[in-house]
């Protein structure tokens, strides 16, 4: 059987394309010239090419396979896109960039009844940023996966040419949102607006470290505004300690008040 090898030529980056699309389309460009035992370029010829990323281990587990069906110019070169051959596999995300040392296997065959040979077995020591990136958009929780924000108007060092309608900080399903330090919660927003405070500040009440909100900065205070009149059905403030409701301020009519005196 004549043996065959692949001299390599250039090896690019993953590309991801579509960030919000739905489907996801991840590939990564791929070029190299097919050449015989002799170094003699196979030029005008079909090739078989199965692709792996597999485990540095002794069993060798594979991650992700790969298969291409493709010709060769006169020169013996050739170009695909891993990550778009055939597959059984579900998509090249299986593959645990971020957990183990991966190897791409290249195997090739001239002939349909032949078997592959192996040409190339190199690890892949510059993790594909890209494929990487898209997949860590899943952050694993007691959940399960969540998605991380991947805005990249919203910057520590300030924010430029954001849009309100694409550009915040939020959730468009019916999930809250939470906000923590030292990871533990502070404030949660419910999905209906609702703002909670959660905070363990305490202390003597003159001091205003002992408060959980602060409001400062300003010649005015806080505004209150509620939707329907200012009868005693509606209370702007309520005093609850850990027993029962202790005081309201509320709403009052000028029949109410009258009624009251």
């Amino acid at each position: 059987m004549q043996r065959m090898r692949l001299a390599f030529l250039l090896l690019c980056t993953f590309f991801v394309f579509g960030l919000y699309a739905q489907t996801v389309p991840l590939g990564m460009n791929y070029q190299g010239v097919a050449r015989d035992a002799y170094g003699l370029p196979l030029a005008n010829s079909s090739l078989s090419v199965r692709i792996s990323f597999t485990s540095p281990d002794e069993h060798s587990t594979i991650y992700y396979t790969e298969n291409h069906n493709l010709s060769t110019d006169q020169l013996g070169l050739f170009q695909l896109v891993i990550g778009s051959g055939d597959s059984n596999q579900k998509s090249l995300l299986e593959v645990p960039w971020e957990k183990e040392a991966i190897w791409m296997d290249i195997e090739m065959k001239t002939n349909a009844n032949q078997d592959y040979q192996l040409v190339s077995s190199s690890q892949v020591l510059s993790v594909p940023y890209a494929m990487h990136a898209q997949k860590t958009l899943q952050v694993e929780s007691e959940d399960g996966p969540e998605l991380r924000s991947q805005s990249t108007r919203w910057l520590t060092s300030g924010n430029n040419g954001t849009q309100s309608n694409v550009h915040f900080l939020g959730t468009r399903d019916d999930g809250e949102l939470s906000f923590k330090t030292n990871n533990v919660e502070r404030v949660r927003l419910t999905q209906t607006g609702q703002v909670n405070i959660i905070s363990p500040a305490d202390g003597p009440q003159e001091n205003r470290e002992s408060y959980p909100l602060v409001v400062e900065g300003s010649n005015q205070g806080i505004w209150i505004k509620i939707n329907e009149s200012r009868s005693s059905n509606n209370n702007f403030l309520t005093f609850k300690d850990p027993k029962a409701i202790q005081g309201r301020v509320e709403g009052q009519t000028t029949g109410e008040f009258f009624a009251s005196s």
